[in-house]
């Protein structure tokens, strides 16, 4: 059973949604182009990914977007609970400063710090499954409405073992 947390309404002027924690935020000068520098290549993003110190996922479009936050999984079974999806991806994060930062992939161009423009979301400190769903829509609808994205997360015990070789996808 999940529970909703809330919804973000983004701008997404990249192909992707960048999510990390406040730890990495101070390991990098404002200004710095981390983009360019560390996760450009879909090889520097795995190597993220699967550590789960920031996670990502492509949209393959750039559009407005409505987060769903929800505490707990995704449900199998039958019910309102249960959804049929048309793309899903499943990674997981570690926070450790009680916030998920959602980002922009083109906010990592200039590094920022505070990360004062940036939309979050209050979390305990731990590490977090965090599964995307998302339903097929017409063009014209994503134009008008925007893209529904669900995003679960699940507090784990410990991190799971992580293989991607290339950048997720969500479409």
């Amino acid at each position: 059973m999940s529970k909703f947390i809330e919804t973000k309404e983004i701008e997404l002027q990249g192909l992707g949604f960048v999510f990390h924690s406040g730890g990495i935020l101070k390991s990098r000068e404002n200004g710095y182009d981390f983009l360019e520098n560390e996760f450009w290549e879909p090889e520097d993003v795995c190597k993220y990914v699967n550590k789960g110190d920031m996670t990502a996922f492509c949209t393959g479009s750039p559009g407005s977007y409505n987060l769903n936050f929800y505490n707990g999984v995704q449900s199998d079974n039958e019910g309102e609970d249960n959804k049929k999806y048309a793309a899903e991806v499943h990674l997981a994060i570690k926070i450790d400063s009680g916030i998920l930062y959602i980002r922009d992939l083109y906010e990592l161009s200039e590094w920022d710090r505070e990360c004062k423009e940036t939309e979050f979301l209050s979390l305990d400190n731990g590490i977090y499954l965090l599964s995307a769903y998302k339903n097929e829509i017409t063009s014209d609808e994503f134009y008008e409405n925007g893209q529904d994205i669900d995003i679960f997360l699940h507090k784990v015990e410990e991190m799971p073992k992580l293989d991607f070789d290339n950048v997720p996808m969500l479409f």
